[in-house]
């Protein structure tokens, strides 16, 4: 019986019991958990990881491994339990051992083989995950040849941040090859974590974050929403694809040269990169990328599996006739200040601005994240390779993904009700162009900086005269 028939089977005097004993769903949880409702159809928030693996895999070790994070880590087990609408926590029992599916097509020919293991891979990916009938975790493994498997993980991401795969992989390679539980370093309620970030104790300091994002979003309403290939339909749709950025290799480092010359952070010159970027294409020197910040630091719980982040917006004035060594400048102050102000939920942000959004996301439509990838798991025995699993959901209008580990995709998530793939290709391009240019050119003036290749110049003129994105800029 699902979670919600056996909670509408409860009389008033056992909901309320019920209700007394769970804890409600912490703030730094609370929006993702909105969110998510509202595209309970998609797998807009499954965090997913894939991998083939190669070689001699105990089936059995792996298995148990799985079980223990399972036991061991309270987040993979967390449910929300929806009472009189307040989202409250509790977990999923476990001794019913981590949700693992197994599917054997090694009797098939090899391409065949391949081509239903990289569907099953897909369908498993997208499927969504539901905490509040589900354990937020399952995994999948695809037995495709004698030696060869397809391992996937997906999460929801309330359970789930960059760090908790860094922790479930590492934890899961340990215990795979024979480590003993007990050994591992002990972990955090996540839940009591998340708590710790709120209380009367924060109160001094979330009124002055709250009062600096009232300030500096203060006249939010002049800046021109991203314009669009296709109108937009007066509501936020969840609809999108990635289209893979062809980035050189070495653009980190690259990059890094270029904040060390400039005494900012790599994070820094990628957002002045974006920034520059959006600027040009909705003609406006005032742009606003949205982030996300870790609190797992505050939070004591940098060895938890759990959502320890926080969502900020960025605003950065991009003046063609600024230097580039201003533009970072800048970059890296609205940086520095995000983080400063970081005590307070995005929820809070959007409420003391007033900019709700209408249609779209608030106060950002177009956001940045940028990946600390580390080595890929490894397994005693096993060679382990990365898989990209295609999304067919995005979470804001456009949100550029780099990584700093060049094994790892960079990419552009788009929504396919906005843009087309054309769209999306060319602002790949125009990143690349100002990431190349960014650390050689420091004197020179923004507006000089080249986002377009030959012909360009038409184009942007072409842009400028409608509403909308052309199909290729």
């Amino acid at each position: 019986m699902r979670l919600t028939e056996r909670l509408s089977r409860l009389g008033p005097d056992e909901r309320r019991a019920l209700a007394a004993r769970l804890p409600e769903l912490p703030a730094i949880a609370r929006r993702l958990w909105t969110m998510s409702r509202l595209a309970p159809d998609t797998g807009l928030y499954n965090v997913v990881e894939a991998h083939r693996l190669r070689g001699e895999l105990d089936v059995a070790a792996l298995t148990s491994a799985l079980d223990a994070l399972y036991s061991r880590h309270h987040g993979l087990r967390g449910l929300v339990v929806e009472l009189d609408g307040t989202p409250r926590t509790a977990r999923a029992p476990a001794a019913e051992g981590f949700p693992l599916t197994s599917v054997d097509l090694s009797a098939l020919s090899p391409s065949e083989a391949e081509a239903r293991g990289d569907e099953a891979v897909t369908e498993f990916a997208r499927r969504p995950v539901d905490p509040s009938q589900e354990p937020p975790v399952r995994a999948q493994l695809v037995r495709t040849g004698e030696r060869e498997w397809l391992f996937t993980v997906v999460m929801h991401h309330l359970v789930c941040d960059g760090e908790s795969l860094h922790v479930f992989y590492r934890e899961l390679a340990d215990l795979y090859g024979g480590r003993e539980v007990d050994r591992l370093p002990p972990v955090p309620d996540p839940s009591a974590a998340q708590r710790s970030l709120e209380g009367p104790a924060h109160a001094a300091k979330r009124a002055a974050d709250l009062e600096n994002w009232r300030t500096r979003l203060a006249d939010l309403d002049r800046i021109p929403p991203l314009p669009t290939d296709r109108p937009r339909s007066g509501r936020q749709g969840f609809e999108g694809a990635r289209h893979t950025l062809a980035l050189p290799p070495d653009w980190a480092d690259r990059a890094r040269a270029a904040a060390a010359a400039h005494s900012v952070s790599l994070f820094d010159v990628v957002l002045a990169s974006w920034a520059v970027v959006l600027g040009r294409f909705s003609r406006s020197e005032d742009v606003v990328v949205g982030t996300t910040v870790s609190m797992r630091a505050e939070a004591r719980a940098t060895d938890a599996i759990g959502f320890f982040m926080r969502t900020v917006p960025l605003r950065l004035r991009v003046d063609a006739e600024r230097s580039v060594r201003e533009l970072l400048a800048g970059a890296h102050g609205t940086v520095v200040n995000a983080l400063t102000h970081s005590g307070v939920e995005f929820d809070e942000i959007v409420r003391v601005t007033g900019h709700t959004g209408t249609g779209t996301a608030p106060l950002f439509q177009a956001a940045l994240e940028l990946h600390h990838d580390g080595e890929p798991p490894r397994f005693d025995g096993l060679r382990v390779e990365p898989l990209l699993v295609e999304s067919t959901s995005a979470a804001f209008d456009l949100t550029l993904h780099l990584s700093t580990d060049p094994r790892t995709a960079d990419f552009l998530e788009y929504s396919t009700e906005l843009y087309s793939p054309g769209t999306a290709a060319s602002l790949g391009e125009a990143l690349g162009a100002v990431l190349a240019a960014l650390g050689d050119r420091p004197e020179e003036p923004v507006g000089a900086l080249p986002v377009l290749g030959p012909g360009g110049a038409a184009r942007v003129e072409r842009f400028a005269e409608g509403p909308a994105l052309p199909a290729v800029l």
